[in-house]
């Protein structure tokens, strides 16, 4: 009975789709190719046209301009701020340090890239010590280093917060405090947040 039952239903569900209107729906692949698909009798078919290419993602056409003044010779923004040049001269910068995001360089700047994934279970200390040194040797030669990663969202403020840390002797309160004053989009992943905890107690423990 189970069984025929089953039957039933299935075959009143064979009809009731027979009957259903045709759905058109416009795809994106992930190569950026966008055609439109029809669901009839059942079936997906492909129309014919000429695919259109648009890119796979969403596009900002609004680039982050904004350079945050953290220190005297110390400036984060997002990767945006390093394809301007006369943005660059502008604010004095003399250095970029890239976090993970390599860009085009340009004549008149000294740059550095230090290998840094935004995954929360990165370890911050493989990229903090190498920005420090090369903040060190920006401030020795009395320059000014551009600090970013893609977005300058969590890898340059991670980076930043732990240098307010470690040599402006603040908490990790204070320097997050501090420098969301300055660039409010900051947000450090919640792994890097742990870890930077982490680093305030590790130098206390040091003194």
């Amino acid at each position: 009975m189970f069984i025929n039952l089953a039957m039933s239903f299935l075959s009143s569900l064979i009809q009731k789709k027979q009957h259903l209107r045709p759905c058109q729906t416009t795809v994106t692949s992930p190569d950026g190719r966008v055609h439109k698909e029809i669901i009839k009798d059942g079936k997906c078919v492909h129309l014919p046209q000429t695919d259109s290419l648009a890119p796979g993602y969403v596009v900002d056409t609004n680039p982050d301009l904004k350079v945050a003044l953290v220190l005297p010779g110390l400036c984060c923004g997002s990767q945006d701020v390093v394809q301007d040049v006369n943005l660059l001269h502008n604010y004095g910068i003399t250095h970029i340090l890239s976090l993970g995001v390599r860009v085009e360089q340009f004549d008149g700047f000294e740059y550095k890239f230090v290998e840094a994934l935004d995954l929360p279970d990165t370890d911050i200390v493989s990229f903090l010590e190498p920005s420090f040194e090369f903040f060190k040797k920006v401030k020795d030669s009395n320059g000014c280093v551009f600090i970013h990663c893609n977005a300058g969202i969590s890898r340059s403020a991670t980076v930043v917060i732990a240098y307010l840390i470690k040599e402006c002797g603040m908490t990790f309160t204070e320097a997050f405090a501090y420098l969301k004053e300055r660039r409010e989009a900051i947000r450090p992943n919640d792994g890097f947040i742990k870890q930077l905890k982490q680093y305030e107690n590790s130098l206390k423990t040091t003194l």
